[in-house]
């Protein structure tokens, strides 16, 4: 059940904003009425659940995952989907992987940062709109491709190209050779005789090579006696660790039979070719006969006929190019070469009918002829267009949404620099010594967490990083900052582990408040000195060290006590993460953090 929409297209989507936090619900709700959009806003996950029974129209959720008392965010988009179809978008403060994960398995249309812009939050809504729209077309689309999968009767099986099997559809089971859930995840190896395995894996990777594979044969002796099978196999679009292919496995023992009383009949069915038109003329499928040497028309059904601007008459004067085209004729040839050696082969192409441009399977059947001879081919064809352009539709959509996400990406890395920028700005306006210290460190910490984005975006997952990457990065961007201070050696031994971005990003603050201290304060009155930035995983525990060899931290400052904004800043951070802090004393000063990882 769905959501009554809006009645007009002209009217403004209404969206519903859960979110239990009064001011950040009004303020957002304002935004979005800005934007053209109707808002209604609630403060639970009772609540919402409530009003989406009663059905009023509302075209989108924003979800708050965290709702204080009762039911969170999580669990209140899973029972309203359980009873509704309406696109849901998650927005929390956080963007942490335990805050994700709850949402995971719920079938969301995004997952927005509450900080972000209103140009971002507007886009991951129209983009909610795209997808579930999108998704709504591919539902239909697929349940009539799946009332048509159910109305055929030839096996399909969904198969990687080393004969692995992903999915079998069998409407009479009878027909295979080994139960199918004896099938699902083995391999083809393990269960057809050799002669047949190098049948079926040969059309796959012709499959492979041209995306579809010519029609080949072979004959398996079941239960119910010895039948004949032709098999169809087209590759799948996506994105598949090996190639995945569509493999129509049909039953051609009747076929076979027919077609060898076809051979003896063939004189009889001319003489009584009204009759035969009947029986065709009744089929759904595009059928037709051309002369295998002069590819003249010999006949064609109500279906083929009604794909063309023309009567049976005219089509019945002409030859296969002349009705189809030079160009098709000349992606035809090497099939129809096939069919006149005796092979039955299919092929699919794009042809323009009365329709317009559509996708068509052709499977071309040689005819004997009273001589022996092949003397006809009789083509059977189907359109695919439906299916393709479902495909492509969720391809593009794929496609756009990887896009936005890039736009959005570098939005925010525009932001943070931006934020950067105004505050080195107010930095130089200032007169007064320590409001210019206090903006210049606040530039420095909004950097350090540039960088941590920095290098997630360019990595290949946003969740984690290699501390060498950004740890290393971090202490030479803060070296170049302090380039005018005494000549100062900065030695790097941080190790090659790989961190969750939760936990660098306190890590990094911390480290820039730590060195940032040392290039201050540690050489004062000398002209170099040096510093050693080092970093261990040792089991479950992370080892951080600055080391100097400066004037050492007064005995009177300590974590307990600190001196400074920065200092009370990493005691803060260490008892956050769980961690702890020592200072040593000795040639200078050895500030030591380990936490747990």
């Amino acid at each position: 059940m769905a959501l009554a929409p809006s009645t007009s297209a002209q009217e403004p989507k209404t969206l519903l904003l859960v979110e239990d936090e009064g001011v950040i619900a009004l303020a957002t709700g304002r935004r979005l009425e800005a934007k053209g959009y109707r808002v209604l806003t609630l403060g639970s996950g009772e609540e919402a659940l409530a009003l989406c029974r009663s059905r009023l129209g509302i075209d989108l959720i924003l979800m708050d995952v965290d709702l204080g008392p009762g039911m969170d965010g999580a669990e209140t988009a899973q029972r309203i989907l359980a009873e509704l179809e309406i696109p849901i978008v998650f927005l929390s403060s956080h963007a942490d992987p335990e805050t994700v994960e709850r949402t995971e398995g719920i079938s969301s249309y995004g997952y927005v940062v509450k900080s972000s812009t209103i140009a971002v939050l507007d886009a991951s809504i129209k983009m909610a709109f795209r997808l579930f729209e999108a998704n709504r077309r591919v539902r239909l689309s697929n349940s009539k491709l799946e009332a048509t999968l159910d109305a055929l009767p030839d096996l399909v099986f969904e198969m990687g190209l080393d004969g692995s099997y992903f999915a079998i559809h069998a409407p009479d089971p009878t027909l295979l050779y080994r139960p199918a859930e004896e099938r699902l995840g083995r391999n083809i190896r393990d269960y057809l005789p050799p002669e047949t395995v190098d049948i079926v894996l040969s059309a796959l990777a012709e499959a492979n090579e041209k995306g579809y594979s010519a029609s080949r044969q072979y004959e398996l002796d079941l239960a119910s006696g010895r039948r004949s099978f032709e098999l169809f196999a087209s590759r799948m679009e996506g994105h598949y660790e090996q190639p995945h292919f569509i493999y129509l496995c049909r039953d051609i023992t009747e076929r076979r039979r027919l077609e060898a009383e076809l051979a003896v009949a063939r004189e009889v069915v001319d003489r009584n070719a009204s009759n035969f038109r009947i029986l065709t003329d009744n089929l759904p499928l595009f059928i037709s006969y051309f002369n295998a040497d002069t590819l003249a028309y010999e006949y064609v059904n109500e279906a083929f006929v009604s794909q063309f601007s023309r009567s049976r008459e005219e089509i019945l004067r002409m030859t296969l190019p002349q009705l189809l085209g030079e160009e098709n004729a000349r992606f035809a040839q090497p099939y129809i070469d096939e069919a006149r050696r005796g092979k039955s082969v299919s092929y699919m192409n794009r042809f323009s009918l009365k329709q317009g441009m559509r996708w068509v399977r052709v499977t071309y059947v040689p005819v004997l002829g009273t001589a022996g001879k092949i003397s006809s081919i009789l083509v059977f064809s189907f359109d695919l267009t439906d299916q393709k352009e479902a495909e492509e539709s969720v391809r593009a959509l794929l496609e756009e949404k990887e896009l936005i996400l890039k736009e959005v990406n570098h939005r925010i890395k525009n932001n943070m620099s931006i934020i950067a920028s105004l505050l080195s700005l107010q930095a130089q306006q200032q007169r007064e010594e320590g409001a210019v210290a206090a903006l210049k460190d606040a530039v420095g910490r909004v950097q350090s967490m540039m960088l941590l984005y920095d290098k997630l975006y360019i990595s290949d997952s946003f969740l984690s990083l290699s501390a060498r990457t950004y740890l290393g990065a971090l202490v030479d961007d803060i070296a170049v900052n302090f380039s005018s201070s005494p000549r100062i050696e900065v030695e790097k031994d941080i190790e090659d582990f790989v961190l969750d971005a939760k936990l660098l990003q306190p890590v990094g603050i911390i480290l820039n408040e730590l060195l940032t201290n040392v290039m201050k304060y540690a050489f004062a009155g000398r002209k170099a000195g040096r510093v050693r930035v080092g970093a261990s995983l040792s089991g479950s525990r992370m080892r951080l060290e600055v080391q100097d060899d400066g004037l050492g931290m007064p005995l009177s400052v300590s974590l307990a006590q600190p001196s400074g904004f920065g200092l009370m800043m990493v005691g803060v951070l260490a008892k956050q993460l769980g961690g702890e802090v020592e200072i040593v004393r000795e040639g200078g000063t050895r500030v030591i953090l380990e936490l747990p990882v």
